[in-house]
């Protein structure tokens, strides 16, 4: 499965549910791809977990999983930053951080979220 693929089913299970609208349980769309390492590098997509803390600087944690290169996949792990809000009103994250080891190395993989969708 190829990054537009994997992007492609992880929008349409968070489109399911309708629009997203600040202030009520939500989550974020992230995708992109890792730096190299081990000679190559990985794709991955995920849906972040439900907003924690205070609505005006929340944050949401990330747990996904990469595509499989090499023989061998990454486990992502980490935090999202606060909300970065936009002038129509919805919001995003910036977001970043290193993966577990598999196959004796780790990636790296940064991005900003998708504006918020309903959990």
């Amino acid at each position: 499965m190829g990054r537009q693929d994997l992007a492609s089913l992880i929008s349409l299970i968070a489109l399911s549910s309708g629009e997203g609208t600040a202030g009520k349980s939500h989550v974020h769309i992230f995708e992109g791809t890792m730096d190299e390492a081990g000679g190559h590098r990985h794709v991955y997509a995920g849906v972040t977990g439900v907003a924690t803390g205070p609505e005006e600087a929340h944050t949401h944690p990330l747990t996904g999983l990469s595509d499989i290169a090499g023989r061998h996949l990454h486990r992502l792990e980490g935090v999202t930053g606060p909300a970065c809000y936009q002038p129509d009103g919805g919001h995003t994250h910036q977001y970043n951080g290193r993966t577990l080891e598999s196959d004796g190395h780790t990636h790296s993989f940064a991005g900003e979220t998708s504006g918020e969708r309903p959990a």
